[in-house]
């Protein structure tokens, strides 16, 4: 087949007559996508904002102006559509900055899951008819077109990356141009944003005029046929023998079932969507598919069920959180299309992705959205507990202590620093208290979560015996919560090169940790208390270690690293640090980090 420069040209033409605004928020991405890798962390949260808001606004337009055709708009009613989508991902980019990095993530995901379903089914909202009377066909015939371009864009995108780089590569080597690595970075943003998007969408087919039906593709009906429905057996045959371990012990169903069933109802779903036209066909092939396509729904019931199971202990013990939101929702689609499958038999496929938007679309905002309601689930699942503990300083248990810390973690890392203000209503800027800076976008949850810990006056009722380590480290502490006997306040990842910390051991009041590498000695102060401790055995067990391994970072086993410090000033006082991890550059002391135990008396020291 011969193809002209001028069609190639003419083609991409009328794309951008047809998607302007899909490809106008195409370069956007790319654009900033290019800048993203070379910005500094104050520039990076107002790109990551245009980003994604690009990046959903590609799907956003094409599914407006395939709508548009489809209901047989014109001109005005298909800008006014787009006007519509414009004031959209401009509430999407407004309400960017209450939330966090991670929440950012799992709303992006969330809403580009719900725009892609409505894509595909935006052209035959509410078309009971077709200009040839075939709208199921129809939907299918134009589903695979734009699979199928979009699978031979992203060959396409990746050849013509990969030539590019190897001549950028060429330029560099040969003539000596200074190419930097940034530039191949820059190069596939625009070529997976830019030129991606434009050829897929100017291979899009218009619906709203009949088209003759296309044969169906071979490598389509073998992948269906001989990949997908020979992996749903599988994980068929996997899931019945494990509800039957499960029934026969009588025990509740791992968290993992989750993962299984999630893949089960996604490869059969797909499955029945691309064997859908060879449904109900002659000979053995064509009655099979039919029987898959109807008995599907009735065998996936059970394993619904046992899903279900499976959330419903889960939440129980640790409450709603946004996964296992989504998950109970995408259980109950899964047991309302079962049903629905199996009542009304019917006979299209248009209402799979359609009640899968509306699904996705409705678990996204309000107060019903799996953010708020995880939100006060979470927040429920805290006032809990800190009432079964009204005075402080209190010990409480370590499964309690590490359920507070986990929760405020959680609270600062999806919904942000905002979320402390019940609580403390000086919320994260005052638990820093002039400390350490916090990191800004994407707060430091675990740093946050333990300053919360420490201004309720919480410790562990038992502690973990600092014994049975043999190398103490910062992560060892987060989830073994140490906590020696007799001790008073405890300061975790305690930045011993002039750190300052608040609120510590009375609420008023600060902290400053220094650390002399000439005179070996640490000191710890705080009004007219002044601990301090000598340290060259620590320096000595270092210098041995970085001989040994060359490297100039490391921890250091727990019985070289304690520093037993005394009070040299007014009150009595002791504190044992274990200096967690030292960094030396250059034979200069760069990083000291430690686990400080306080103690009100001296003779307590070294717990």
């Amino acid at each position: 087949m011969k193809i002209r420069a001028g069609a190639v040209t003419g083609a991409a033409v009328a794309a951008a007559r047809r998607f302007p605004l899909a490809l106008v928020c195409g370069l956007a991405a790319a654009w900033t996508a290019s800048l993203v890798v070379d910005s500094s962390p104050g520039q990076e949260q107002n790109l990551v904002r245009i980003l994604s808001a690009g990046g959903l606004g590609i799907s956003l337009f094409v599914g407006l102006t395939l709508f548009a055709e489809g209901r047989g708009f014109g001109a005005r009613g298909l800008w006014l559509a787009r006007l519509a989508g414009a004031a959209v991902l401009f509430l999407f980019f407004w309400s960017f900055d209450n939330w966090t990095e991670t929440g950012v993530g799992m709303r992006v995901f969330h809403l580009g899951a719900a725009l892609h379903f409505a894509v595909a089914v935006s052209p035959f909202l509410g078309r009971e008819r077709s200009p040839g009377g075939r709208p199921e066909q129809q939907f299918w015939e134009f589903n695979k077109r734009l699979f199928l371009r979009f699978l031979l864009g992203a060959v396409y995108t990746g050849v013509l990356y990969a030539g590019l780089s190897a001549a950028l590569a060429g330029l560099d080597n040969l003539f000596g141009v200074d190419v930097s690595d940034l530039t191949y970075a820059r190069l596939f943003f625009f070529m997976a944003f830019l030129f991606q998007t434009w050829f897929v969408v100017a291979g899009i087919p218009r619906t709203d005029v009949d088209e003759p039906r296309g044969e169906y593709p071979v490598g389509l009906r073998v992948f269906a046929q001989y990949v997908l429905l020979p992996l749903v057996a599988v994980y068929f045959l996997i899931l019945t023998a494990y509800m039957v371990r499960v029934l026969a012990l009588g025990e509740w169903p791992s968290g993992w079932i989750g993962f299984m069933v999630s893949w089960l109802a996604l490869v059969g779903i797909l499955a029945l969507l691309l064997v859908y036209p060879q449904r109900g066909g002659e000979g053995p092939v064509g009655i099979w598919l039919d029987r898959y396509s109807r008995w599907f729904w009735v065998a996936v019931l059970p394993q619904t069920g046992m899903l279900a199971a499976a959330l419903w202990q889960r939440i129980g013990q640790y409450g709603v959180s946004e996964a296992r939101f989504l998950l109970a929702a995408a259980t109950v689609w899964l047991a309302g299309a079962s049903a629905f499958a199996i009542v009304r038999k019917p006979s299209g496929i248009r209402w799979i992705p359609l009640s899968l938007a509306c699904v996705a679309g409705l678990t996204l905002v309000g107060p019903w959205s799996a953010y708020s309601v995880a939100q006060r689930s979470q927040a429920g699942r805290l006032d809990g507990i800190l009432a079964l503990y009204p005075a402080a300083p209190v010990e409480i248990s370590v499964e309690d202590l590490t359920q507070v810390r986990d929760i405020f973690g959680y609270l600062v890392e999806m919904h942000g620093e905002q979320a402390l203000t019940p609580w403390f209503q000086e919320g994260a800027a005052g638990l820093a208290g002039g400390g350490e800076p916090l990191s800004g976008w994407g707060r430091d949850a675990d740093r946050l979560s333990r300053l919360a810990v420490t201004r309720l006056g919480y410790t562990a009722a038992a502690g973990v015996a600092l014994e049975g380590l043999g190398t103490v480290t910062s992560s060892d502490w987060g989830n073994a919560l140490l906590v020696a006997p007799g001790a008073t306040f405890i300061i975790e990842d305690m930045d011993l090169l002039d750190g300052l910390y608040a609120g510590a051991p009375e609420p008023a009041t600060e902290i400053r940790s220094t650390i002399s590498e000439t005179e070996s000695l640490l000191v710890i102060e705080w009004g007219d208390v002044r601990l301090a401790g000598s340290y060259p055995h620590v320096l000595e067990a270092a210098a041995a270690e970085s001989a040994r391994t060359g490297e100039h970072s490391f921890s250091l086993p727990r019985d070289r690293m304690a520093v037993d410090l005394a009070s040299t000033g007014a009150g009595s006082r002791a504190a044992t640090v274990y200096i967690s991890r030292l960094r030396f550059v250059d034979g200069s002391l760069e990083e000291a980090t430690g686990l400080a135990i306080f103690v009100s008396d001296s003779a307590d020291a070294g717990g």
